[in-house]
């Protein structure tokens, strides 16, 4: 792309979700739009999604190492398929990918320094312990919400040499704190 000319890339997160077709061609196509986003040379500049902006900081951690793994975090706006021994496809909804994101961002908050891992996480941590959170997959849920429920896009630099940190910061004010 750097090659062509291209600076910056940015992706519409709901691209999949107009996909019509039975073989779920284009929601294929952009899986692998999606797995290319972790290239070396790609630098997150902006998203609104949390769990893309995560699944992208544990990929480069090592953390998330297979594309199942990084697509069942990253990919929160639409419905994913795999196929069975008999070809027939099976879906994982936007729902469940939403909840392993969810559950994998607490898991990471609340492990030894996790939460100091991203700024992200800490700003969570910080709004579920001042809010003395009784359930925090409830809190989470709502704080995502704005993040990983409806979210829109994600912006790339392409650069000329490998990227070692993706860590932009958004800021949205939510009921019972501001989290980064």
């Amino acid at each position: 792309m750097k090659t062509l000319g291209f600076k910056f890339l940015l992706i519409d997160l709901n691209a999949a979700t107009i996909d019509r077709d039975p073989r779920r061609v284009l929601t294929q196509r952009y899986e692998h739009l999606l797995l290319t986003m972790r290239a070396k040379n790609l630098k997150l500049v902006n998203t609104d999604n949390l769990c893309l902006e995560f699944a992208l900081d544990e990929y480069k951690s090592g953390k998330l190492q297979t594309p199942a793994e990084f697509i069942s975090i990253a990919g929160t706006n639409y419905e994913s398929y795999t196929t069975d021994g008999s070809g027939e496809l099976i879906p994982t909804s936007r729902g469940q990918k939403q909840r392993q994101c969810y559950n994998a961002l607490l898991q990471s908050i609340y492990q030894e320094g996790g939460a100091e891992r991203y700024d992200y996480l800490k700003a969570i941590k910080d709004v579920i312990d001042k809010n003395n959170a009784v359930n925090n997959q409830e809190l989470l849920s709502r704080i995502m919400q704005t993040y990983a429920g409806q979210s829109f896009f994600a912006l790339y630099e392409i650069t000329d040499t490998p990227v070692e940190s993706n860590t932009p910061t958004i800021t949205t004010t939510q009921s019972g704190g501001t989290v980064q």
